[in-house]
């Protein structure tokens, strides 16, 4: 299933994403991957997750990136969950071919949570995105393995969990 996390440029969508792993990192009983461009979430992230840096394969455009990804998911059948930080950079801001992306990973994610960052408005995002549960879809809580996130540009809504603050998603 994929699940996306969507805002404009400095809503909290890494920061949402990085609690996420972090999270899920202690409750898991499979394996976490992280793919992202630029290697910005080294000293972020727990150490228990796998973080690959797309740069460093060269890897350029949504062809390219779903080869990457079929090939990790192929390469390791643990892994519950798969965080992709940035899409739109690694797609070079190609809408629709984020779109046949998405659809195309989630093809071959059976099994796997699939998150996804979006740097876009809402209302930009094409409705072969939108079909996926993103920030307006629901206000469930982003821990419980079964709602969207919804971002605001300064404002990060939770759901309640022990040792996060309801407002900025901090500790």
């Amino acid at each position: 299933m994929i699940k996306l996390i969507v805002g404009p440029k400095g809503a909290g969508k890494t920061k949402t994403m990085i609690d996420m792993i972090n999270a899920a990192v202690k409750t898991t009983e499979g394996n976490i991957v992280v793919i992202e461009k630029s290697m910005k979430l080294t000293t972020d992230i727990n150490h228990a997750a796998r973080l690959l840096d797309v740069d460093e394969y060269h890897v350029e455009g949504a062809d390219m990136l779903y080869g990457f990804v079929a090939g990790v998911l192929a390469g390791n059948y643990d892994i519950t969950e798969l965080f992709i930080d940035g899409l739109l950079k690694i797609v070079d801001h190609n809408m629709d071919a984020a779109a046949a992306l998405l659809a195309k990973i989630d093809s071959i994610t059976n099994g796997v949570e699939v998150i996804v960052t979006i740097s876009s408005a809402e209302e930009a995002l094409p409705e072969s995105i939108k079909k996926y549960p993103t920030h307006n879809s629901t206000k469930e809580n982003p821990y419980n393995r079964g709602g969207a996130i919804r971002l605001r540009p300064c404002f990060v809504r939770f759901g309640k969990m022990k040792g996060i603050s309801h407002t900025t998603g901090s500790a």
